[in-house]
């Protein structure tokens, strides 16, 4: 998924325009996180569903942020959010995942994925990308969204018998709060 691989530099200004691309060659855009999707890592509709929803929460997120002064890379963040769950289904998807990003190039990327199931908020008490990734995840149930209350509420009633899970899903709803808090 290359949207470089045919772009021809012939003329300054196709120069310029490759410049410019540049900058984002570790980012897929919404197109070729269709490809990844469809073609090469081929991702059930549903899960795909899911990632459409959660990249629109990311979205509404970081143009809040925006809006408030704050600068961010919603490119990535986007990008992040439709693959984040590229491999669910595998063991410790978010690591799978992130490593067939790695493997196309899109290092920035795998980055986010990599941990957005299990996050600690960034220490200086700021937002990263990850940070909203992680919340916008936690938003979204299937394609619904939700209070990330819910889904946690939820969770611990599924999982409520295990101490262990129970401990992880306490750690995750705290840090959800946190991010939110922030926010």
């Amino acid at each position: 998924p290359d949207r470089h691989v045919l772009f021809d530099v012939d003329r300054p200004a196709d120069y310029a325009e490759l410049r410019a691309r540049w900058r984002t060659r570790d980012v897929p855009t919404p197109a070729e996180c269709a490809v990844i999707m469809t073609t090469i890592h081929p991702t059930p509709l549903a899960l795909r569903g899911h990632g459409d929803e959660v990249a629109r929460v990311a979205d509404a997120l970081a143009r809040a942020l925006e809006e408030a002064g704050e600068a961010l890379d919603s490119g990535l963040l986007q990008a992040a959010a439709l693959l984040h769950d590229l491999a669910k289904g595998h063991p410790g998807h978010a690591r799978t995942g992130a490593a067939w990003l790695r493997d196309m190039g899109f290092d920035a990327v795998a980055a986010l994925v990599a941990d957005h199931g299990d996050r600690e908020p960034a220490p200086d008490g700021g937002l990263s990308p990850a940070d909203l990734l992680y919340l916008a995840d936690k938003c979204v149930i299937g394609q619904r969204r939700v209070d990330p209350e819910e889904r946690f509420d939820a969770a611990q009633a599924r999982f409520g018998g295990d101490p262990q899970a129970g401990r992880q899903i306490q750690r995750r709803r705290l840090a959800a709060r946190t991010i939110r808090r922030r926010l």
